[in-house]
């Protein structure tokens, strides 16, 4: 399309054609190295990943015709060379490689050797969960072992300054990668194990390659993580990183600026929360001291406190009101059987004698007031049960029932004088103790006071 027929204004599918012709023409074959992310294997058979390296990153697609040809063993962190053709996928406008042929460059090497330590070091249960040390609530104390200039000293010290700054700190500086690394970052390790207040570490790097990270992925370095008496957290890499150390560690992080938070208490917060729990134990306190009050002064005034033996008294009461009312209706009964028995004479025994004998009488009589003795007696036990219940209850409250469970009560002797307090008696006092059944008298050899071990008498 032209405007005032010399300025030419591309669409957005023309202009990414002519760089699509532009970069297929200049770039028809080239290799390319990286480490392969975000790995995805569609249903259709293409598989689609990204290769990367410390800057940038670039998208790639083996299509199955090609992939069907391959014998690939892709994982995320793989490091590989591949050939193809640089291209544009016109409807997003990104530009990727297609690529003919691919090859791992010792990356793969590296991981196998990590997955077979993992595997090993799996099977002799040092990453059991039960191994785990738990972190300090708040650590007064940490030590990070790690590199004085990466970033990773300055995320931590940042976040640490920002949400608790009087914690001590101490750095060991050490080797993160190379030759020597993975000796120094032990030596730290034991360093910080001899530091009595030392209470937790926090093993850290920055990100890298997988070559970069490989001193984490040491089996000396696992043990002497796993030995360590200080809990220690692993904050290695970046968040899809991830090394034998985050394994064996006490606790992973996903970042350096994370494992410095998990470990510090936000100190505005916590102070509120403070606050909020004095606030709350007071107030329940002061409740629970007005009802304990409140019940305490019901006690002393209730007439049981006063007078002890008055539901006895209120009982035996009872009980001779029962017993007078038995007796009465008893005798009742009597006088009216004996007035029957006697109209019974006098009318029918002398003209049916052979139906109404005397005799026969008596012993119905006899069934009845054996029936009104059964009665009076089930009524006294049951009076009596109740009597001895309320006596035992009183009998609780005696200091004697106590002494019975196998306390006792000392005296100094003769002043007869309780004592309280272990200051209260000297080296050859002599003392009496009454126990549940006799007494004890004794003499004080040793005296035992709050801040002695032991004492012997």
């Amino acid at each position: 399309m032209k405007e005032n027929d010399n300025q030419y204004i591309y669409t957005i599918t023309e202009i990414t054609k002519e760089i699509k012709k532009l970069l297929e023409n200049n770039f028809t074959s080239v290799w390319i190295k990286g480490e392969i992310s975000n790995l995805h294997i569609h249903t259709s058979g293409h598989i689609y990943f990204s290769l990367k390296d410390q800057e940038s990153q670039i998208k790639a697609v083996i299509f199955k015709s090609k992939a069907s040809q391959m014998n690939l063993k892709l994982r995320d962190g793989l490091n590989v060379v591949v050939y193809g053709l640089i291209s544009i996928y016109e409807p997003r406008g990104e530009y990727q490689i297609i690529v003919d042929y691919l090859k791992s460059t010792g990356a793969g090497v590296l991981y196998e050797a990590f997955e077979r330590l993992k595997k090993d070091l799996e099977k002799k249960g040092i990453f059991d969960p039960k191994h785990k040390r738990a972190l300090p609530m708040i650590p007064q104390r940490i030590g990070i072992v790690t590199s004085p200039t990466g970033a990773a000293i300055r995320d931590i010290l940042s976040v640490i300054k920002r949400r608790f700054s009087n914690i001590e700190i101490l750095i060991v500086p050490v080797k993160v990668q190379g030759e020597g690394s993975v000796v120094e970052i032990i030596q730290a390790i034991n360093i910080l194990n001899k530091i009595e207040e030392m209470e937790v570490i926090i093993l850290t790097r920055g990100g890298g390659s997988v070559e970069d990270l490989w001193s984490f992925n040491d089996e000396r370095l696992a043990y002497a993580i796993y030995h360590s008496r200080i809990p220690i957290i692993s904050a290695v890499g970046h968040e899809t990183d991830f090394t034998i150390a985050d394994f064996v560690a006490d606790l992973r992080a996903a970042t350096p600026s994370i494992a410095a938070e998990i470990l510090t208490k936000n100190k505005k917060e916590l102070s509120q929360k403070i606050k909020s729990f004095k606030t709350f134990i007071i107030s329940r306190t002061k409740s629970t001291l007005v009802k304990k009050n409140l019940s305490y002064k019901n006690c002393q005034n209730s007439i049981l406190f006063k007078r002890p033996y008055y539901k006895i008294d209120k009982i035996q009461q009872y009980l001779d009101h029962y017993l007078n009312t038995i007796s009465f209706n008893f005798s009742r009964k009597i006088e009216t059987w004996k007035n029957r028995l006697f109209i019974s004479q006098e009318d029918k025994i002398f003209k049916f004698p052979q139906r109404y004998l005397l005799g026969f009488r008596k012993q119905d009589l006899e069934q009845r007031r054996s029936l009104v003795r059964n009665i009076f007696c089930h009524k006294f036990q049951e009076i009596q049960f109740k009597t001895n219940l309320f006596i035992e209850k009183l009998d609780s409250f005696s200091p004697l029932k106590t002494l019975g469970r196998g306390y006792s009560i000392t005296y100094l002797y003769p002043e007869n004088v309780i004592i309280k307090d272990s200051s209260q008696v000297k080296k050859d006092n002599s003392i009496r103790v009454k126990l549940h059944k006799g007494e004890v008298l004794a003499k004080v050899n040793e005296i035992k006071r709050d801040s002695d071990e032991e004492s012997k008498i």
